[in-house]
């Protein structure tokens, strides 16, 4: 009795802290993603000299990334200066759901993911 007590305890403190050590690397992950996202969008620009307009940005992104990942990217190009990549957590990621990650062509990166910085 006393064992499963003990083992108890145990799986309690380890699930909670493997889900949020999953969920980190998963926001990572989504970094990584638009790192090479804004690589493709600054390739697109170097053979068209242009940033890639609306149909073209969903073709790129979609020529990267998968559909049934944890996070929705969608590009937003106000005009042809530069371009902003969103990273939005699904439901698949808990708590984090909704949570944002950006970068746009200036190098300029933000999150508001939880336990989220960029590096």
């Amino acid at each position: 009795m006393v064992v499963v007590a003990i083992v108890a305890i145990l799986v309690a403190i380890a699930v909670p802290a493997y889900g949020s050590y999953v969920q980190r690397t998963k926001i990572r992950m989504a970094q990584g993603d638009l790192l090479a996202l804004t690589v493709k969008f600054e390739h697109y620009r170097q053979r068209t000299l242009a940033y890639p307009d609306a149909t073209a940005q969903a073709d790129v992104i979609a020529d990267w990334l998968p559909e049934d990942g944890d996070f929705h990217f969608e590009a937003d190009s106000a005009d042809a200066a530069g371009y902003q990549i969103t990273a939005t957590a699904l439901e698949s990621l808990g708590s984090a759901e909704g949570c944002k990650l950006t970068i746009d062509s200036d190098g300029d990166k933000t999150s508001d993911c939880p336990g989220a910085t960029w590096q």
